[in-house]
């Protein structure tokens, strides 16, 4: 299973991009650097990096193609645009003030068929982790879902874990939100 995999399913928030598979005692044992990012752990009601200083988090939230995950493998339109993200995509978060990225990560990209983890999905995720880091944020991965699924609804759960199964699949564009919110097949899905 990828890195991030492990750090997805635990639901750790720690550093974008870390180069290996090294836990928060092997972080704390590295060299800082102008450019390091700190091991960060919630103490108590605080944020505190390796050092034990503070971490006052400025984020942005991104919705990123390949990861935000709004299409169909069978013909049917996507439910909107989903930009793509670059390194300097990153670096202008910086360079705007932020430090931390909130990735919004979908269960249907994840594990699109029962038991069958996508190594696509988590790939791309790596890669915007590593642009991410590279540029000098944080990564907190949200594990997002609006009105349940794409399938009924905006985003979530895959298909398969739609119980009762939905009597109508949709597609976009997503300009019905509000009334596929409230809609049967999502309430049943609840």
């Amino acid at each position: 299973m990828p890195r991030i995999a492990t750090a997805v399913l635990t639901l750790v928030i720690g550093t974008a991009g870390c180069s290996d598979h090294s836990n928060h005692s092997d972080r704390a044992a590295e060299p800082l650097t102008v450019r390091s990012l700190p091991w960060v752990a919630a103490e108590e009601t605080r944020l505190v990096d390796s050092l034990g200083r503070e971490i006052a988090i400025r984020g942005i939230n991104a919705r990123v193609e390949g990861l935000f995950d709004v299409t169909f493998d069978d013909g049917r339109l996507a439910l909107e645009p989903i930009p793509a993200f670059s390194g300097e995509d990153a670096r202008d978060m910086v360079r705007l003030g932020f430090n931390v990225l909130r990735l919004p990560v979908n269960w249907s990209g994840m594990e699109p068929h029962e038991g069958e983890f996508s190594e696509a999905y988590f790939e791309r995720l790596d890669q915007v982790i590593d642009l991410a880091s590279a540029a000098g944020l944080y990564v907190l991965l949200d594990f997002h879902q609006d009105a349940w699924s794409k399938e009924i609804g905006e985003d979530g759960a895959p298909l398969w874990a739609i119980v009762p199964p939905p009597v109508q699949l949709l597609e976009g564009p997503l300009d019905d939100l509000a009334a596929r919110r409230v809609s049967p097949q999502v309430r049943n899905a609840f």
